[in-house]
């Protein structure tokens, strides 16, 4: 006699793997096509299934979207996971090179999929609130060292930076506690290096970098020293490298 939880078990087993299939077909699709241009239709095609067939799996194109956008930001969140638990005991700077690293690592493995999460947005596509948690977690890291060296006073610039205008701050405001670790008074430096850091790897994914700079691994590791510096991260003995 068939045991009913045995059988339940081996479905949903089927269908994770019917569906795993599914997004990885979807993937190559998204590198041939672009995410706006995604079909459903075609990715059933790519692996000999009815169209009807899928939405057993996907209740839309914009479902299967929302897979492929949490499947990327966790792939990311998984690489800078293992940077900075590789690089728990190394010097503050040390591990935040290592985790800008990490990032620009998978998104110049993966640009497909970075473009689909830090790319132009797909027309009418309306990401749900779960790659939100999801879309944190490659932040968080960079967000716990920051509030690891967190100071009361400001490390020494050579000159001063402008001021936050009041209605910048109250903006920071509605932000309090999205942001763990991240206080108002330090979201001005660490949003700068944030764009810094991410602009930096979009110019480098999307082809947007080229002469001079012929040597980008360079350019890049000054520009994730210059974030530090924002931040106020600096190694143990107060060096700035």
């Amino acid at each position: 006699m068939t045991n009913p939880q045995e059988s339940t078990s081996s479905r949903r087993i089927a269908h994770a793997a019917v569906r795993s299939a599914l997004i990885q077909a979807a993937k190559t699709e998204l590198a041939s096509v672009g995410s706006a241009a995604l079909s459903l239709r075609a990715v059933a095609r790519s692996v000999g299934m009815a169209p009807s067939g899928v939405y057993r799996y996907f209740a839309s194109r914009d479902d299967l979207l929302t897979a492929l956008i949490l499947d990327a930001y966790h792939a990311l969140g998984d690489a800078v996971d293992a940077a900075e638990l590789s690089h728990s005991h190394d010097a503050p700077l040390d591990r935040w090179r290592a985790l800008c690293g990490a990032i620009r690592t998978w998104a110049l493995e993966n640009p497909h999929e970075y473009a689909l999460i830090y790319g132009s947005p797909v027309p009418g596509y309306h990401a749900p609130d779960a790659t939100t948690s999801a879309a944190l977690r490659t932040l968080l890291p960079l967000l716990r060292l920051i509030d690891l060296v967190s100071q009361p006073v400001p490390p020494a610039r050579p000159f001063e930076l402008p001021p936050v205008s009041d209605a910048l701050h109250a903006q920071f405001q509605r932000l309090d506690g999205a942001l763990p670790g991240l206080t108002v008074e330090r979201m001005d430096t660490a949003l700068a290096a944030w764009a810094l850091l991410f602009g930096q790897i979009n110019f480098e994914v999307f082809g947007r970098l080229g002469e001079p700079f012929e040597n980008l691994t360079e350019l890049f590791l000054h520009n994730v020293d210059v974030a530090a510096w924002l931040v106020g991260i600096t190694n143990v003995d107060g060096g700035s490298s």
